[in-house]
């Protein structure tokens, strides 16, 4: 909800004022390439399946996260080849993370 305001006042004390747009940045989803593959919440990576230089096909899966002792794999968004692997086992990743990038051969 950008531009939400929240009013916060301890009992006698005074009124502090936020507003969520002046806090924190836009959302960078949409600008991100679209071979981008990105954490969907905070997690931990518990495998990785691919290398920088390896042929993928789409839907191929490309690592698994853990969050609250629940796996889940991360797929190809479409055919390529693995440009960039940005994260490692055992480490702790933000949600909207890129974690590795395809390059399809498409021109952008």
């Amino acid at each position: 909800l950008h531009g939400a305001e929240v009013h916060l006042q301890r009992h006698g004390g005074p009124q502090l004022s936020l507003r969520q747009g002046s806090l924190l940045p836009e959302p960078e989803t949409e600008r991100l390439d679209p071979g981008s593959v990105t954490a969907p919440s905070a997690a931990m990576v518990s495998a990785l399946y691919v290398a920088v230089g390896e042929s993928v096909t789409a839907d191929q899966p490309l690592l698994a996260l853990e969050a609250m002792k629940m796996l889940t794999e991360l797929r190809a968004p479409a055919a390529g080849t693995v440009s960039a692997v940005l994260c490692q086992v055992g480490a702790n990743v933000a949600a909207g993370q890129v974690l590795i990038a395809i390059d399809s051969g498409d021109p952008v």
